[in-house]
């Protein structure tokens, strides 16, 4: 039990990290921006 614990807050942890709302654009959409400041056209890589 204590192993799936420290899985689950490792894993939240590392997508607090990346970025949570690129994380989630990219489970959602399978897309996500290399970095924030790139434009669209050059940034969104699938």
């Amino acid at each position: 039990m204590v192993l799936l614990v420290l899985f689950f807050i490792v894993h939240v942890l590392m997508v607090v990290l990346a970025g949570p709302i690129n994380e989630l654009r990219s489970m959602i959409t399978g897309w996500y921006r290399t970095s924030p400041g790139t434009p669209r056209q050059e940034g969104d890589r699938p």
